[in-house]
């Protein structure tokens, strides 16, 4: 017998909070950041996800609905 390994595998993504393209670029989030793991660079800003709490700071301080959370999958 044969068998094949890693085809038909879907990649596991992170979970999370995530910035959408709803963003104004307000800054609200990123004040309330502890880690300061939000990059304002480009558009839609990004958390990087490797040195986010998942405390949900910034989601609650977005006005714009424009922070969201995602499971893992």
């Amino acid at each position: 017998d044969t068998f094949i390994l890693g085809r038909g595998q879907k990649k596991e993504e992170p979970g999370g909070y995530f910035i959408t393209k709803k963003c104004r670029g307000c800054g609200l989030c990123e004040a309330k950041c502890p880690q300061k793991c939000i990059d304002t660079t480009g558009e839609p800003w990004v958390i990087h996800q490797e040195n986010c709490l998942h405390c949900g700071n910034c989601m609650e301080a977005c006005p714009y609905g424009a922070v969201e959370r995602r499971a893992a999958q």
